[in-house]
C-alpha cells in the first residue's frame, strides 16, 4: 500500500455545456472550470437592469460576437424573470421575442455590421419586423449608431432597457 496516495474527491458538475450563459456567481469552481474548457469565455460586464458588473460565462452562437450574445441572453434572462413567454432565434426571425397579452413583441440586437456591410439585408429585416410583429426595436450594442438606426425603427438605448421594458408592459397591459 502507497503512503502518499491522495483520496481523489468526487465533483459533481451541474451545469448543461450548451446553455452558453451563466453568471459566474451561481456555479462552483468546478464547475466554472468544465464550462472554460467546453469553450465559455468569461467576461466582465454589466448587465442592462442592475448597476454593478459581474461576471458572465459565455459561450455565442455560431457566427455571432461575445457583445451581441451577451445583450441577447440579458434580455432573455430578464423577460422571463418576468414570467413573460419569451424565445429566442438565430436566424431568419428576431433575436428575442415575446408576448404581452397577444401582442407579438420583437427585439433586434444590433453591432452595426449588418448596416455597414448589407444595408439591404437590414431593409428586408425591417420590412419583416414590420409584417410580423405588432411592436418592435432596436437595441444596440454600441450607442453611438442610434441615429444610423432610427431610419428603420425605434432605438431603446440599452442604458435605459429596464425602465423602457417597464414602459412596454404598462402601454400593452394600459390598452386593455
Amino acid at each position: 500500500m502507497l503512503k502518499n496516495t491522495k483520496q481523489l474527491k468526487s465533483i459533481r458538475i451541474r451545469v448543461d455545456a450548451d446553455k452558453g450563459f451563466y453568471k459566474r456567481q451561481g456555479i462552483t469552481k468546478y464547475e466554472a472550470e468544465y464550462l472554460l474548457r467546453k469553450g465559455y469565455k468569461q467576461i466582465k460586464r454589466k448587465s442592462c437592469f442592475s448597476n454593478t458588473k459581474k461576471i458572465y460565462l459565455l459561450k455565442p452562437r455560431a457566427n455571432e460576437g461575445i457583445n451581441h450574445f451577451f445583450l441577447i441572453m440579458d434580455i432573455y434572462n430578464y423577460l422571463k424573470n418576468k414570467d413573460v413567454n419569451v424565445k429566442l432565434f438565430q436566424t431568419l426571425k428576431p433575436d428575442v421575442t415575446f408576448e404581452i397579452l397577444n401582442n407579438k413583441i420583437a427585439v433586434e440586437v444590433e453591432t452595426g455590421k449588418v448596416l455597414k456591410n448589407n444595408k439591404k439585408n437590414l431593409i428586408e429585416k425591417v420590412e419583416n419586423l414590420n409584417r410580423n410583429y405588432d411592436f418592435w426595436f432596436f437595441v444596440l450594442t454600441n450607442r453611438n449608431l442610434a441615429k444610423k438606426y432610427k431610419k428603420y425603427g425605434i432605438v431603446a438605448d440599452k442604458r435605459y432597457l429596464k425602465n423602457y421594458f417597464e414602459k412596454l408592459f404598462f402601454k400593452f397591459v394600459d390598452v386593455y
